[in-house]
């Protein structure tokens, strides 16, 4: 970084050279990592639907109690 800064305030050109031999690495691992985000993803969503799932029979046990006792 400081390199760069002593080239610019010389006034000089900065030659920048783009190597493409890692990119293949570099696209794996953002792979493993959005793989990683949807596997993460997919257990919170699986856990939302079993919690609603397990809190939505004691609602309905809760109802079908209330209509009985309205009708008593």
């Amino acid at each position: 970084m400081n390199l760069l800064k002593l080239a610019a305030s010389a006034g000089q050109a900065i030659d920048i050279e783009f190597q493409t031999g890692h990119v293949g690495e570099a696209l794996v691992l953002m792979l493993m990592g959005m793989v990683g985000i949807f596997v993460v993803m997919g257990i919170i969503l699986a856990l939302v639907v079993v919690l609603n799932k397990a809190t939505d029979e004691n609602k309905k046990q809760d109802k079908k109690e209330n209509r009985e006792s309205k009708k008593a």
